[in-house]
């Protein structure tokens, strides 16, 4: 029997047209991003088949760790360890929610193992809603600095994605930043009851430990 798990995020949903977005809540998409990641869900789904290849889908937040180099809050990393300015989107005091990679991981190993999960979405939300400034300060107190912070809004990312084609795209999901999608996992932690969500504080100082590490020169 094959096993397939999609690991999808909160594109797919577009605008969120409730405070707490579940598994029923709409998928309207209007950005490109959005749109072909439903198109990727609406494929795996259409793909499940009890009898061959079973799928499932799980939809996370924007997520954090040492190796997310793509993550949008890499930034505020990089330069809390280099003493330097992090370039953030804007608006940053509007709650969103991160998920450490890890639990990810965990997550969709669990999930995976479950004959239920299959045929079917599901929403992993991060251990609580923070804004990013609150992580921010968070980041750079570990290190033990104010956090130093660059804003970009709307107007500054259009103007600069005229030469930037990735901020280009950041423009189309701007709506990420002034009505995130915050995600509703009622349903996967009743099928899931043991699972883990690394709280921000400790997440952000394995992050941070793990960074400095590999920053170290080899040894001789």
């Amino acid at each position: 029997m094959r096993q397939f798990v999609h690991l999808s995020s909160v594109y797919p949903y577009g605008v969120p047209k409730q405070e707490f977005v579940s598994e029923s809540h709409p998928r309207n998409p209007k950005a490109f991003k959005g749109r072909m990641r439903k198109e990727q869900e609406d494929l795996v789904l259409a793909a499940h088949n009890p009898k061959g290849m079973r799928t499932t889908i799980l939809r996370a937040p924007d997520f954090y760790g040492p190796d997310s180099e793509l993550s949008y809050v890499r930034t505020i990393f990089d330069a809390a360890l280099n003493g330097g300015t992090a370039n953030v989107i804007g608006p940053i005091d509007t709650s969103h929610e991160f998920i450490f990679v890890p639990d990810v991981a965990e997550t969709l190993i669990a999930l995976s193992e479950k004959e239920e999960a299959y045929g079917k979405a599901w929403n992993v939300a991060g251990p609580g809603l923070m804004t990013t400034r609150q992580f921010a300060e968070q980041v750079f107190g570990t290190v033990h600095q104010k956090p130093r912070l660059r804003v970009a809004g709307k107007v500054m990312l259009r103007a600069l994605g005229v030469f930037n084609p990735l901020l280009r795209e950041v423009v189309e999901m701007h709506y990420l930043w002034t009505t995130p999608v915050k995600l509703d996992d009622t349903r996967l932690r009743q099928l899931l009851p043991n699972l883990h969500k690394t709280p921000y504080t400790e997440g952000i100082h394995a992050t941070i430990e793990a960074m400095r590490s590999r920053a170290l020169p080899a040894a001789a």
